[in-house]
């Protein structure tokens, strides 16, 4: 029996737990069904221990008349900013007024908004709140280093709590009127989440969601920036060919006459001075001292003279210095790499030879001419040379061998042929004439005889 009153206890006991429940169960259904469509936002659950936005009525003038109207509007303002530099206690610098660029009607309420998102959970944050999430934005673009600020923040209470950025999708950069807006990427804490958390289910804006808090800390984020994407429209000006200057080099554009700042090669849109920059072109002159002593290459500027240098060469004088085309170089303007050849002129010097201790003869020879070819060339003078004097004295015949002439102090001592000599050394120094002479008389006696001999012949 007692058994059997246990069980019967404990069957009662499941019932009623499974009895709570189910109720429970329909309360949450029920709960959840009013949540997602329920069309009066006071109906839903998520709503019934809210404080009610208090209203407030302020007159304006109605447009066109002068007794005032009645507006209407909750006070939930999308961004607030104190013009002071003080903190608002939250350790962050609020905005001025100055930086700030409306991108949205500061009088939008909390139904405005909700009507924007689509959410009926959307809520303003705070005044610190929100100043929190705008220290953290920064909002620029690929084109100019311009940033914005006053973007709106709002918390979403939703199935999934956060905070959201809304950013519109039109251009918001006034200055760049010219470009085309492509996109906006999003970073947060340096990561792009361009293709994940950019939503753009809205008409004029997109978002970025944040899960977690209403705190930047809260969210595990710390910096937020916002790129709008622009492409250039505009057809830049095209420069002309690199000018041209005699004797100059091009070495680019720059945007002012003293040439210290450089044109940076980026597009040109409007007016703008460029002044071209010039380089005088430097030449090398080379010398060429055809066996006198060297001379070192020079490098001149472009339409100057060289600098000349006279080199020296034993047995010869310096005449000057020639173009390629054989004008002699006097200091013309030098226009290309150019090279310099020496010109030169061999010393003459006179042999003197003396008969009797009187003076016979004199002879030109070029310097360095061996002194023995100029002995033997007294023979032609029918004389006989007996010694040779010169500055340095007498010379033996080891000595005369190896000289040469480099002045006109050579004197040759000579004496003159026998008749008897003179012949022979008429002959010996004519030979060659002398046998030509034969033989040329010899053709013509033969060439006579033939002619006498025809000439009989023909008469008989």
């Amino acid at each position: 029996m007692n058994e059997l009153g246990r069980h019967k206890k404990s069957d009662k006991i499941k019932w009623v737990l499974t009895g709570i429940a189910f109720v429970l169960v329909f309360v949450f259904l029920v709960g959840l069904c009013m949540q997602l469509f329920a069309k009066d936002d006071k109906y839903k659950p998520s709503e019934w221990f809210k404080k009610q936005d208090t209203e407030q009525t302020e007159q304006l003038p109605a447009e066109g008349g002068e007794n005032g109207t009645a507006r209407t509007h909750i006070k939930a303002m999308a961004a607030k900013f104190s013009l002071n530099e003080e903190t608002d206690g939250t350790g962050i610098m609020p905005l001025s007024n100055s930086e700030i660029m409306p991108l949205y009607n500061p009088n939008m309420s909390a139904s405005e908004l909700c009507t924007i998102t689509g959410s009926s959970t959307a809520e303003f944050l705070s005044d610190s709140e929100l100043a929190l999430w705008q220290s953290i934005l920064t909002v620029n673009n690929n084109i100019t280093n311009e940033t914005l600020n006053n973007f709106i923040f709002y918390y979403d209470i939703g199935i999934i709590p956060s905070v959201r950025l809304l950013f519109e999708k039109k251009s918001v950069f006034e200055d760049l009127s010219d470009f085309t807006l492509k996109g906006v990427a999003s970073y947060v804490n340096g990561k792009d989440i361009a293709h994940t958390r950019v939503q753009s289910d809205y008409t004029d804006y997109w978002y970025v969601m944040f899960s977690g808090g209403r705190t930047p800390s809260a969210c595990k984020t710390n910096s937020v920036v916002l790129t709008y994407r622009y492409e250039d429209n505009r057809v830049p000006v095209p420069l002309p060919d690199d000018p041209v200057k005699e004797g100059y080099t091009f070495v680019g554009w720059y945007y002012d006459s003293e040439f210290n700042i450089p044109y940076n090669g980026g597009a040109i849109y409007e007016d703008t001075n460029l002044y071209a920059k010039f380089e005088i072109n430097h030449y090398t002159v080379t010398f060429n001292s055809y066996g006198g002593t060297a001379v070192e290459s020079q490098t001149v500027d472009w339409n100057t003279s060289a600098t000349l240098t006279t080199p020296t060469r034993v047995g010869y004088t310096f005449k000057g210095w020639f173009l390629p085309d054989g004008t002699q170089y006097t200091n013309q303007a030098i226009k290309e790499n150019t090279t310099l050849t020496a010109h030169w002129e061999v010393i003459m010097c006179t042999v003197t030879f003396y008969v009797g201790g009187e003076i016979y003869e004199t002879k030109t020879v070029e310097y360095g001419t061996p002194l023995v070819s100029v002995v033997e060339s007294a023979s032609e003078m029918n004389l006989c040379v007996m010694s040779v004097r010169s500055a340095l004295g007498s010379m033996d015949g080891e000595t005369l061998t190896k000289a040469v002439v480099t002045d006109d102090s050579l004197e040759l001592l000579s004496e003159e042929l026998t008749v008897t000599d003179k012949v022979v050394n008429t002959v010996k120094n004519n030979k060659w004439q002398i046998l030509g002479g034969v033989a040329g008389g010899v053709a013509l006696i033969a060439v006579v005889a033939a002619i006498v001999g025809g000439t009989k012949r023909k008469r008989r």
